[in-house]
């Protein structure tokens, strides 16, 4: 008789942080406040990648927490598909996370517009569950930019919402580094 293999929640936590790790790398090397000299490649780089984080950190801390694998790629689905207990713990260490580490990153947030049309100015999302659901197909939408652009149904505004979606990601890593201390070796880990 066939045994189902136990999702390797670890292995996707380690593969989450390094996309988190080199997405981490190349926005600190952009200029504040001068998005437009930002190289295209980039934007989508660390737009695709830090989804893939997201998404990564999402199904290891689902996977952890309840021994199920979750399946897809919507962010804002993962998210509210979490335990409420770990849901709700996640948000408050989130909230003080952001207070300190990101609120004031003044360019933590990048709009890319194909076409006609103005970016957002009143409907940005400004919080980390509004961006879940804005962004939740935010790797999807991504990996695909450049392909079927005269798509009508492809969005033609697209964002990366850097500061709200690595605070997540740093979120995660420590709340389940600190649930799971025995999991992770501690000698020559590298940190996000």
């Amino acid at each position: 008789m066939e045994t189902k293999e136990e999702p390797n929640w670890p292995l996707a936590f380690l593969m989450a942080r390094y996309n988190a790790s080199q997405v981490e790398k190349i926005f600190s090397k952009w200029p504040v406040d001068q998005a437009e000299d930002i190289p295209i490649h980039e934007i989508v780089f660390c737009s695709t990648n830090l989804a893939f984080a997201t998404e990564l950190y999402l199904k290891a801390a689902h996977i952890a927490f309840t021994g199920k694998r979750p399946g897809g790629h919507m962010l804002w689905n993962l998210f509210k598909d979490l335990p409420k207990f770990r849901r709700e713990k996640i948000l408050s260490n989130y909230d003080l996370n952001f207070e300190n580490n990101f609120k004031e990153l003044s360019n933590g947030e990048l709009w890319l517009r194909f076409g006609e049309g103005d970016l957002p100015k009143s409907k940005r999302p400004s919080s980390l569950t509004e961006v879940l659901d804005h962004f939740s197909i935010g790797y999807t939408e991504w990996r695909y930019i450049f392909s079927e652009r005269e798509n009508k149904a492809s969005p033609s505004l697209y964002g990366l919402h850097y500061s709200r979606l690595m605070c997540l990601c740093h979120t995660i890593d420590d709340y389940l580094r600190a649930e799971f201390p025995t999991v992770f070796p501690t000698e020559n880990e590298i940190r996000l």
